[in-house]
């Protein structure tokens, strides 16, 4: 295993920031146009992380244990477009819509806390651009 470009993990902190602050807004949202802008920012946020997976992934794993390491993010991805709705769904019928959207928060503080943890590599990693039209497309 080596160690992410700190440069990609600059860029999924940055995504998981602004889905949580999003996530925030949604669940603070006063009236329905707000909720609407709220969720297109999480939609940003969504997109930010999502493209920067693979790389961050791929960065971070080598020979054999990069395809185990992508198995297990795609299982754990389904796990989760599988869970998520059901468990919007009993926070909905149970406490509120918008307990939907504040259970993200810790989850979004927790990875933030996990993946500020793992130690920069040594030297310096040759520099990215963060793709925005990648970034737009995956988005839309």
């Amino acid at each position: 295993m080596l160690r992410p470009d700190p440069e990609q993990r600059r860029k999924r902190c940055a995504g998981l920031a602004v889905f949580g602050l999003a996530s925030l807004g949604c669940g603070l949202a006063p009236a329905t146009g707000a909720l609407i802008v709220a969720r297109g920012a999480q939609g940003v946020g969504g997109a930010a992380m999502s493209v920067t997976a693979f790389a961050l992934i791929g960065s971070v794993y080598r020979g054999p244990d990069l395809g185990k390491a992508m198995g297990v993010f795609g299982a754990v991805t389904g796990l989760g477009a599988a869970a998520g709705p059901m468990a919007g769904g009993v926070l909905t019928q149970y406490l509120s819509w918008r307990a939907a959207f504040f259970a993200n928060i810790p989850l979004v503080l927790i990875t933030l806390a996990l993946t500020r943890a793992i130690p920069a590599p040594a030297g310096r990693p040759e520099r990215s651009r963060l793709d925005l039209p990648g970034t737009a497309a995956f988005a839309v």
